[in-house]
């Protein structure tokens, strides 16, 4: 009886067991499948470049985790092409990417990959090297003046590589620079190029920039020269139309105010003259609102106007010391009516 009793014991241990095993594995679902980046090199050495050189480099994303890693691309700059733009990678499975940049800028420029890896869903991938200039040109391409009005500048490029380059072209890329033509420095190697820049509106800052096409080791590539183009607002003169004044029958206006304003620029008002005109059919005082800013013109009639009933066309000058506008002129009209109604004449029978 001892060895039934030592049998049961066993088997009540092992259903237990059982049992217990049972409710650890209900107790620990499945682990989810999980993607995990890996990159061949944290970054992409390209070594020593020219400006301009167009580099193509290669790098590879690895999936080291359990679940499917679905990779996108972004580049950090516009000077970076992809080849492939991303895609998914299964388990153990890795891909390949090539990209182009463009050193034109002078810089180098990486690239951001978007994954679904929870613990690297933004990985930057940068490229290392250095780009050593091929042409030199002023640091500061400003040009500079009223924004209705042409301006020219002419710049020196350089070459400072060593290597035989040539200029093929000049093109503006926002076309409110105009390359006008370049051609080679007298006793240098480089050229001079002018640049004009166009009417742009009321705009006060702009930026363009000018696209050299470049002939260096048998190949062609861009370089890009960035412009500034800053415009003073002129100053403000209101009304814009002919100043009109009249006196009498059917309806008088014998006083006009021309007002002028700037934001931008100190000026002051040296003279206020009428031209075309009688002097003394018209009186023009200028009032001072603001010192070198503001300034009102205000031009009227006498009262004991001579020359009734006759009509003049002149201008009204207003003389400033401000160097792009030292004249800014009006039209002026002035007539002087009946000073009431026409009597009617005799009735007829």
């Amino acid at each position: 009886m001892k060895w039934l009793a030592s049998l049961l014991a066993c088997a009540c241990v092992l259903l237990t067991y059982d049992a217990v095993a049972q409710d650890d594995g209900a107790a620990r679902p499945p682990q989810p499948k999980r993607p995990r980046l890996e990159l061949s090199s944290p970054a992409i050495e390209c070594g020593t470049v020219y400006a301009g050189e167009e580099i193509e480099s290669e790098f590879e994303v690895k999936n080291v985790g359990t679940g499917v890693l679905t990779v996108s691309t972004r580049p950090d700059c516009s000077c970076v092409a992809f080849t492939s733009i991303g895609g998914e990678i299964e388990p153990g499975k890795s891909r390949k990417f090539t990209l182009r940049n463009q050193t034109g800028k002078g810089h180098l420029c990486g690239v951001t990959l978007l994954t679904n890896d929870p613990d690297r869903a933004q990985v930057q991938v940068p490229i290392e090297g250095t780009v050593l200039p091929l042409l030199e040109w002023p640091e500061s391409l400003m040009l500079e003046g009223r924004w209705d009005e042409t301006r020219t500048k002419s710049i020196e490029i350089k070459n400072v590589s060593g290597r035989p380059v040539t200029i093929q072209r000049a093109v503006s890329t926002r076309s409110f620079v105009e390359a006008k033509g370049f051609e080679p420095v007298a006793g240098e190697k480089g050229w001079r190029l002018k640049l004009e820049s166009r009417p742009t509106g009321r705009w006060e800052r702009l930026r363009d920039s000018v696209e050299l096409t470049v002939h260096a080791d048998e190949r062609s590539f861009p370089i890009l020269l960035p412009v500034q183009i800053v415009r003073t607002p002129p100053i403000e003169v209101t009304p814009t139309g002919t100043l009109s004044l009249s006196r009498g029958y059917p309806r008088s206006n014998g006083r006009r105010e021309l007002t002028l304003t700037s934001e931008h620029r100190d000026f002051r008002v040296l003279a206020v003259a009428v031209e075309g005109v009688p002097k003394e059919l018209v009186d023009a005082i200028c009032v001072t609102e603001k010192p070198n800013r503001a300034y009102r013109i205000v031009v009227s009639l006498p009262e004991q106007a001579p020359h009734r009933g006759r009509f003049h066309r002149g201008e009204l000058v207003v003389r400033t010391d401000d160097p792009d506008q030292p004249e800014i002129r009006r039209t002026l009209s002035v007539r002087q009516r009946f000073a009431e109604p026409p009597t009617a004449g005799p009735a007829k029978d």
